[in-house]
């Protein structure tokens, strides 16, 4: 029966006969989808002006403005409870409207935000049942990992019931204001419920994902209008998952239960037009006006994402240049201050495939040197090592490859090393031998001459970078200290002997080294048969610093860790290296150099636990972190400055740079004025810290928009103009932010 005509003042509940849902035309179904957005943009929007100041206010030391952007970030939960709230109420009043609309009955939208909110307690409750039925789920997926067959089949009949569970409890929306539960569901109403509440909403907000990172990245986009992007999108994922709910409802009760619940309600005598929508601009224009503001002062921070998962082994900020970040596959240039645009130069070639790199150093002039240990290198049954490789990769990305035999290695060990670049361009490796007896260790120094300015031409930069700028002794390099090599133990502290090399050599097996002529192979690579390029190492000087009274751990590969690094090679501004030895289960730490012609090894105690990232100073003094604590020694002293509370930092980052001490630290940080207990301990924020002296008596603090776990993988380099460049790896990309203290 074709439904009669309504009058503006009728306020009774339009019902159809026979009992079963009333056809939609075009124009009723288009009214439908007006009254269902007049209902969810009045909910939804006052918890969406809630959440931006409740992070203002309360979340002022999660506060960062990245890419023009103002960030709010936290690692509590607790902050996302009112959007959930909100998101089940308008849900809710959603279902009343589709619901009734499937029945025939054109609801008003204040009729249907009442109903929701009237049903909104029983929907809370059934949505933390169906969080605790997932959760229990997972975690008996994790106890089959034990293979248990008794848990197996408990999953299997867990996975089989799941689904049914759910759909009853997520059909506990529309029951709530459409009628009772029904007794049960048909399949098509299951299958309408795993489309339109799961799939099709995590369809369209995977979607939304992926145009904003690859195509319209915040930085592109006007302030706010990301937000109200997010917000639209929000809107349509709640319309779409109440349009499923009301009718998968009508379909398993059928339309005259809705009716007969609905019959007391006034009805709407014509769809609500599109003009109450536009207060979805409201939260974005909020969030527009705090970044304009920027109440807290913050500074700006770029933030640039590279896919790649790859392990950083050194990275380098080079004056005139962008960033360079060295990885263990590749060297990754940005072409921009930002890093917002990257290229990258494949490391491994014909001339180097079958090698590991071990550690990297970044020149002043954007030249990335690395030193590559073949597979055959150290062995567990003391065969005979390998030579190892030197790999140049000039400021133009043209590498070459070469040999570097290593003398003296010690059979059945992973060689340790260090790599710098002096600011004449020169390669220095700083080397440990064990020596017999395992109580000690010799230093050694290895300095291969630099590359005459035939050998490197001026290179053009790359796009949207400046020229390379030359040597530059206030540039700090946060270089690798990982696998090295061992030098002989027989030659006295200062002397220096011959090392082994041969100039510009091709590797066994491999092509000869040289560089691709333009067009003809791709940067990074030699050209197979091109001429020998201009030797890296031709006359490699070995220089034996001294002993320590430790020997490093034995280790099974080629790589490690930032934190796990135990030596460390460091140039000041006069040219001078300093090669710091840690102990891996002490305080100690043993420090070789040369002044006026004499070498020694001296010892320095760092903090009074176990290990913790350190720097040396000019002069041969060491800059110490650990238990929140900043420790500086010099041969005579030692004081110590607290910086955080947080005893956690023994995996995070300190480099000298530019006359100042730069670190990377964490600090427990209050949420929602709650203190830090509770479920809200363990959060902490990551902030850079620049001390004007080694002491750090004076500093300067800036928070860093990363989650704080990962700050034992990061990487820091500062430029010489103070800038800070901060790169983490987050397993499948590299994330590099740069910012200039205040």
């Amino acid at each position: 029966m074709a439904e009669p005509e309504q009058g503006p003042g009728d306020d009774t509940a339009v019902l159809d006969e026979p009992a079963r849902e009333a056809p939609i035309s075009t124009g009723r179904a288009a009214g439908a989808w007006r009254s269902l957005l007049a209902v969810l943009v009045p909910v939804l929007v006052p918890f969406l002006l809630i959440d931006p100041v409740l992070r203002t206010l309360l979340l002022r030391h999660d506060a960062a403005l990245v890419d023009g952007r103002l960030r709010l970030d936290t690692g509590s939960w607790l902050i996302h409870l009112p959007l959930v709230v909100g998101w089940c109420w308008a849900v809710t009043a959603g279902t009343a409207v589709t619901g009734a609309a499937r029945a025939g009955v054109r609801l008003r939208p204040a009729t249907a935000i009442r109903l929701g909110l009237r049903g909104l307690p029983l929907v809370l409750l059934a949505l933390a049942i169906a969080t605790a039925t997932v959760a229990l789920e997972v975690w008996t997926l994790a106890l089959v990992s034990e293979a248990r067959v008794a848990w197996l089949a408990a999953l299997i009949a867990f996975l089989l019931v799941t689904p049914f569970v759910l759909a009853r409890l997520a059909l506990v929306a529309p029951a709530s204001v459409l009628g009772g539960l029904p007794p049960g569901a048909t399949f098509s109403a299951l299958a309408l419920l795993v489309l339109g509440v799961a799939l099709g909403p995590a369809a369209l907000l995977g979607a939304a994902v992926t145009l904003h990172r690859e195509v319209l990245p915040p930085r592109v986009l006007p302030a706010g209008v990301t937000e109200l992007l997010w917000h639209v999108v929000l809107v349509l994922t709640a319309a779409l998952q109440a349009a499923a709910l009301g009718r998968a409802f009508t379909a398993a009760t059928g339309p005259d239960e809705v009716r007969r619940t609905l019959s007391a309600h006034p009805v709407a005598g014509a769809a609500p037009g599109l003009l109450r929508l536009a207060a979805l601009a409201l939260p974005a224009a909020l969030v527009a006006a705090l970044t304009l503001v920027n109440p807290y002062r913050l500074p700006p921070i770029a933030e640039g994402v590279i896919a790649s998962s790859d392990a950083v082994l050194a990275v380098g900020w080079p004056a005139g240049r962008a960033p360079v970040i060295a990885g263990a596959f590749r060297v990754h240039d940005c072409l921009d201050d930002t890093c917002h645009h990257t290229r990258d130069t494949p490391l491994f070639a014909e001339a180097n495939r079958h090698a590991s790199a071990a550690a990297a150093a970044v020149a002043p002039d954007g030249t990335v040197t690395y030193v590559l240990l073949p597979d055959n290198s150290y062995s567990s049954g003391g065969g005979a090592p390998g030579p190892a490789l030197l790999t140049r990769c000039d400021p133009a990305r043209r590498c070459d490859t070469e040999q570097l035999t290593l003398p003296g290695p010690t059979p059945g060990r992973a060689p340790t090393l260090a790599a710098a670049t002096a600011p004449d361009g020169a390669l220095l490796v700083a080397t440990v031998r064990p020596l017999p007896g395992g109580a000690a260790s010799e230093l050694a120094l290895i300095r291969c001459p630099p590359p005459p300015p035939a050998a490197n031409p001026p290179a053009s930069p790359p796009p949207g970078s400046a020229a390379p700028g030359g040597p530059s002794p206030g540039a700090a390099v946060s270089g690798a200290a990982s696998p090295g090599a061992a030098v002989p133990g027989t030659v006295s502290p200062g002397a220096t002997v011959p090392g082994a090399t041969v100039p510009g050599g091709a590797v066994p097996g491999g092509a000869a080294p040289g560089s691709a002529a333009p067009g003809s192979a791709a940067p990074g690579s030699a050209a197979p048969g091109s001429a020998a390029a201009t030797p890296i190492c031709a006359t490699p000087k070995v220089t034996v610093l001294g002993t320590a009274a430790t020997q490093p751990p034995a280790r099974d590969g080629a790589y490690e860790s930032p934190k796990a690094r135990l030596l460390s090679l460091s140039v000041d501004d006069s040219g001078a290296p300093w090669v710091a030895l840690r102990e891996a289960n002490g305080p100690r730490i043993w420090l070789g150099t040369c002044a006026a012609g004499a070498c020694a090894v001296t010892e320095r105690h760092g903090p009074p636990q176990r290990g913790g990232p350190f720097t040396v100073t000019p002069a041969g003094g060491t800059v110490h972190l650990g238990a929140g604590r900043l420790r500086h020694c010099t041969a005579e002293s030692c004081s110590e400055q607290l910086l955080t509370a947080d005893p956690r930092d023994d995996d995070t980052t300190v480099v000298w740079a530019n006359g100042a001490v730069y670190a990377l630290v964490t600090e427990p940080v209050s949420r929602l004025g709650l203190g830090n207990a509770g479920p809200l301990a363990g959060i902490r924020r990551p902030f850079v810290v620049r001390c004007a002296e080694p002491t750090c008596r004076r500093r300067q603090t800036v928070a860093l928009a990363i989650p704080p776990e990962i700050v034992s993988s990061a990487w820091l380099a500062v430029d010489p103009g103070g800038r800070v460049v901060v790169v983490h790896d987050r397993s499948d990309t590299l994330t590099v932010q740069t910012l200039r203290l205040p």
